[in-house]
């Protein structure tokens, strides 16, 4: 199994009597080989006499240019008496010698190492303290195919202290030494070997240079750029060690990020332990950290660290000037912009600590737009934990706030808890929050000018606690000038009140909420929110809706009308009582989309407890009229209702779309339950007349100088989820037609769509009766139309019509199929012609 291979001579002599033996014992190898690795050329010499034993072993080429081992040691042998016993005079001794062991064709025998390099060592070691030195050398050293250079190591041995030092001078690093001093004493005649932990140790560790970028490649490790200088070092009895390690890092970079220039010392001594870290560099413009904890290192064989909670703590950290664009690839917010220092200071015992941390951030932006300045505080006890916030906007805006909350803190136990019976308190201040402040956060409508002011308090327990607001303002409207808003809050244990009131255009809008919800009693679940009283009050009469013009979407132009709301609400919500209507009188509308400008608007709907009714709804457009009525009402835990829909000479408008009037009726039934959803829409007599088939491009924009054009931020299409079962039905009860402009067709059909959470699927078509369409100045006749909606096709339908058309001998077949929006069409006839002579044949009567 060991594969050797040599030529092997022995020669000895035995003599002398059996108590004083003596014997000598030579044996060579040549030409040595294991596992078919040459091991050079073996000579082994021992001599027994006198009571001394010698061995002397050398080999010389294969792995190594020359090794010795030689051997000398008293020994007392008698083979008569069976006694073998050391003799420690004259002192033992041992020498060793190692020049140049080929690394490389030593790792045959362990191939997972690759390892490459030469070592040589030189030594002695001799009597029973075993007192001597070993040097070794190793030059050119490669591991794993990476260059570790060269390495020197020094052991000693005194008799009362081990010592050694190792230098490594490698690509990786300028300079790497170890050195340590452990006081142990060997006794080899006693076959002992003692170690005195009470005495003093010593461990110094220096690193130079350690350049990161080789080191990561090496070892496989991220991106990390710089040079690093490390030294560490242990002294004193193991009983009480001290520790100290200090490092400086020039020149860090991680990624794409420059870090700078850092800083760092540690030590544990007589019963404390500091830390010290300054940063300096792009990163931030300074960063200063100074610790401090009862710590002592406990002796080994212990928990390694000894903490005395109860002790003085401490902390002190400074970040200043940290540049927010610059961590783009980290926060991955566009826009966020901005200087922040941060500050943290701790002190007190960690059983009672105090920590205060404070975050600045000047000059910030968020969404590339001014956000201003911002200061965070927060200040933390073992019995309170305090929050404050000022915000300066851009412009005159500013808000306040400053809250306390009552907690129980005990970090040595990893507890945190909120002591909700003790006092709190809360103030928070708004002054001014107009445009300038809200527009990085929310989309302020163009021509609207808020100005806001708030004024909070709140103070007190879960049961006992008093809330007031106080809110104040205009609003900035082109057709109202600016609008007063006013509003109060009040909330107690019992009681809660709001009141917000404005003049809109001179008409007044008062609103009320009273409510007397017991919070206690709710918290506890001796009381229900269906149980709570409450009285709600809404009021706006004959408001001109013009003025929310600027309040619409882009889609709807010049609203106008005279719209009345009117809420009373009382009771409880097990038993509600409600009298409510919304009326719009001389209404008008454009919907820019559609093209199609609405007059004559009136809506009328009233609102109970069981039952809300659409008395009204009528609107003209063009020659046009549209009108409804309906109701729904509630039944058992649902609700029930139908709304009837009449279109007379309705104009469709629509760029992109052929232009035309429809007629007919839309019948639609709604039942409503907790976990369905069931609608279904009668079309009845319905019927479209096209007034044209060549739709003009819209006309461009005009353009003013003055006026600033933006993009409106457009958001992802994500496909919605229904909150429980939907089913709606959608039925053609009569066919209904299409005539004008070359067509003149009916369909009739049904749909079914059926929608769960994340869900929906929709069966069923839209078929073609009969019918015609001019194309290409022809006349194709329908064989087959049909309209759908696809598995995994989204919300939009697709057609498949199929129509022929006779000229002279030839069939013509047109094929039209795809997404109304991008129909594709398809020619072809029998007899078969190419698709440019079945063109030709359409457009002039002749293939060619």
């Amino acid at each position: 199994g060991l594969a050797l291979r040599g030529r092997v001579s022995i020669a000895g002599s035995v003599g002398g009597p059996p108590e004083a033996p003596r014997f000598a014992l030579t044996a060579r190898v040549r030409r040595l080989a294991l596992r078919g690795v040459g091991l050079g050329d073996v000579t082994m010499r021992t001599d027994f006499a006198d009571e001394r034993l010698k061995l002397d072993l050398r080999v010389r080429g294969g792995l190594v240019e020359q090794m010795h081992v030689g051997l000398a040691a008293g020994l007392h042998l008698d083979l008569r008496a069976g006694e073998v016993a050391p003799r420690w005079a004259p002192p033992p001794r041992v020498d060793l010698q190692l020049d140049r062991l080929d690394l490389a064709r030593a790792a045959a025998f362990a191939p997972g190492l690759a390892m490459a390099g030469r070592l040589d060592a030189k030594g002695r070691f001799a009597g029973a303290k075993a007192s001597g030195r070993l040097d070794m050398t190793g030059r050119s050293l490669l591991f794993q195919a990476h260059a570790i250079g060269d390495l020197d190591v020094a052991l000693g041995n005194d008799g009362r202290t081990l010592d050694a030092a190792v230098t490594l001078a490698s690509p990786l690093a300028d300079r790497v030494a170890v050195t340590a001093k452990v006081p142990v004493e060997v006794a080899l005649d006693r076959g002992a070997a003692r170690w005195r932990s009470d005495a003093a140790h010593a461990l110094e560790v220096t690193l130079a240079g350690l350049r990161l970028p080789d080191v990561m490649a090496a070892v496989g490790g991220p991106p990390v750029d710089g040079v690093v200088d490390l030294s560490l070092g242990v002294d004193g009895p193991a009983t009480r060690p001290a520790v100290q390690v200090q490092t400086q890092a020039r020149s860090l970079a991680w990624q794409t990020l420059t870090v700078g220039d850092l800083d760092a010392k540690a030590a544990v001594r007589d019963g404390k332990a500091t830390v010290e870290v300054g940063l300096t560099g792009p990163l931030a413009e300074s960063l200063r950290l100074t610790a401090y904890a009862p710590v002592r290192l406990a002796p080994l064989g212990r928990k390694p660290v000894d903490w005395n909670a109860a002790g003085p703590h401490g902390l002190d950290f400074d970040l200043v000037g940290v540049q927010l664009a610059d961590f783009k690839e980290f926060h991955h917010q566009e826009g966020l912009a901005g200087r922040v220092d941060v500050s943290a200071d701790l002190e007190g015992s960690a059983v009672t600590p105090r920590l205060e941390v404070q975050v600045t951030a000047r000059e910030a932006r968020y969404a590339d737009r001014p956000a201003g300045d911002l200061v965070v505080t927060t200040l933390v006890d073992p019995q309170t934990a305090r929050l404050g916030l000022r915000w300066q906007a851009p412009g005159e805006a500013r808000v306040q706030l400053d809250a306390e909350v009552p907690v129980a803190l005990a970090p040595t136990e990893g507890m945190v808890a909120w002591r909700s019976e003790a006092s709190h308190r809360l103030d928070l201040t708004v002054a001014g929050l107009d445009r300038a402040a809200l527009a990085p956060f929310v989309s302020v409508p163009p021509r609207v000018e808020p100005r806001v002011d708030l004024k909070l308090q709140a103070a007190g327990n879960e049961r006992d606690f008093n809330v007031t607001a106080d809110l104040g303002g205009t609003v900035g409207l082109p057709e109202a000038g600016l609008v007063p808003l006013t509003g109060r809050i009040e909330l107690s244990p019992t009681a809660q009140m709001i009141r917000l009131s404005s003049p809109l255009v001179g008409q007044p809008l008062e609103v009320q909420v009273d409510a007397e919800a017991p919070v206690a009693a709710l918290r506890d679940g001796t009381a229900s929110v269906l149980d709570i009283p409450f009285v709600v009050k809404l009021a706006l009469p004959e408001f001109d809706i013009a003025a929310l013009a600027p309040l619409m979407p882009p889609g709807l132009y010049q609203p106008r009308g005279a719209l009345t709301l009117r809420v009373d609400a009382s009771g409880t919500a097990a038993a509600p009582q409600l009298d409510a209507e919304v009326r719009l009188t001389d209404g008008a509308l454009t919907l820019v989309d559609l093209n199609q400008h609405l007059n004559h608007v009136q809506l009328d709907v009233g609102i109970t407890a069981d039952k809300a009714t659409l008395r009204k709804l009528e609107a003209r457009s063009g020659k046009g009229r549209l009108s409804g009525k309906g109701e729904v009402a509630r039944e058992g835990d649902g609700a029930r209702g139908q709304v009837r829909i009449d279109l007379s000479q309705w104009p469709i408008l629509k760029p992109g779309v052929p232009r035309g009037v429809i007629k007919g009726r839309i019948d639609t039934e709604l039942a409503l339950a907790k976990s369905a959803v069931d609608v279904k829409v009668a079309i009845r007599d319905m019927g479209l007349r096209l007034i044209g088939s060549n739709v003009p491009a819209p006309k461009p924009v005009a353009r003013n100088e003055n006026i600033e054009r933006t993009d409106l931020p457009q958001k992802a299409v994500t496909e919605e989820k229904s909150a429980g079962n939907l089913r709606v039905i959608v039925e053609l009860v009569d066919p209904i037609y299409i005539r004008g402009a070359g067509a003149d067709m009916q369909w009739d059909g049904r749909l079914v769509l059926g929608a769960t959470e994340g869900n929906s699927e929709v069966e069923g078509a839209l078929r073609s009766v009969e019918g015609s369409f001019g194309l290409l100045g022809r006349e194709f006749i329908l064989t087959h139309g049909r309209v759908y909606m696809p598995k995994g096709g989204g919300n939009m339908p697709y057609l498949d019509v199929i129509a022929t058309c006779q000229v002279d001998e030839y069939e013509v077949t047109a094929t039209i199929r795809g997404k109304p929006t991008r129909p594709t069409l398809e020619l072809s006839s029998d007899p078969p012609l190419p698709d440019y002579a079945v063109l030709s044949l359409l457009v002039i009567g002749a293939p060619d």
